[in-house]
């Protein structure tokens, strides 16, 4: 198996659709990812879609965060806030999320999931992809797909390798960094 991150591409894009097909085993995530339109000079309201294909699986959870209390003495180290902070996020837990209602949610145009990480595993015919976000800016999702194929376009019907997909996150990137 293959593992790739998706980070250059889709970091800090906004997830705002996803549709499913149950009769056609498809499911489609509708991205903006605004930094590399500008950067590539594509137009402000261009999308990517990740399309999948013979979808055999899809998930999501929420973490929900501890209800118990928490604080940071101000006088602790660097080093004892982090222990302190795994301490507490140890005590999270992964909740589902039904998918049918977060693709409606979406769907609406009332709410989106900004990607902050993001993987594909490949091994033959078969794509797994990992997608994790905040939605709305507050609570963190993790999304997974099963397919046996998977396609990028582009809202105006342009097809793109997985190589091509990356690069444009990968220039966008690296020009950042200077």
């Amino acid at each position: 198996m293959t593992a790739i991150s998706l980070w250059s591409s889709l970091h800090d894009a906004r997830l705002h659709t996803i549709t499913s097909n149950l009769l056609e085993r498809k499911a489609t995530l509708f991205f903006s990812i605004w930094h590399i339109n500008k950067f590539h000079k594509l137009p402000d309201d261009l999308d990517f879609l990740l399309t999948f294909n013979a979808v055999t699986s899809v998930r999501a959870m929420k973490w929900v965060m501890w209800p118990g209390e928490f604080a940071l003495p101000s006088h602790s180290t660097y080093e004892e806030q982090t222990q302190l902070v795994r301490e507490y996020q140890s005590k999270w837990r992964d909740q589902s999320v039904d998918w049918d209602a977060l693709e409606q949610l979406l769907q609406r145009g009332e709410s989106d999931i900004t990607i902050f990480d993001a993987e594909l595993a490949i091994e033959e015919h078969e794509f797994a992809v990992k997608l994790v976000g905040y939605l709305d800016d507050d609570i963190c999702h993790v999304l997974f797909l099963h397919a046996e194929s998977m396609e990028i376009t582009d809202s105006r019907g342009r097809l793109y390798d997985l190589q091509q997909f990356l690069r444009l996150g990968q220039e966008y990137w690296e020009d950042f960094g200077k």
